[in-house]
């Protein structure tokens, strides 16, 4: 729900609204389970894109690389 309540956000431009969103979700306590952590990833993706869209380029390589940890957390 959150993913597409921040990709709502984000196409009205409410960049500020839409990071705060992302990041309140990720914030949860994390859990090592298969849906947990496929939407840990969807949420990472669009946190990098909103980063990106607003040139905050490290935030945006950050939220990559815990991508990519919760990544191989699945693999």
């Amino acid at each position: 729900m959150c993913y597409d309540l921040g990709k709502l956000i984000m196409k009205m431009k409410q960049y500020e609204r839409c990071e705060n969103i992302l990041q309140e979700a990720l914030s949860q306590i994390p859990v090592n389970e298969l849906p947990s952590l496929t939407d840990d990833c969807r949420y990472l993706v669009l946190l990098a894109k909103l980063q990106d869209k607003v040139n905050k380029n490290n935030n945006a390589l950050l939220s990559l690389q815990q991508l990519s940890i919760r990544i191989s957390l699945i693999l």
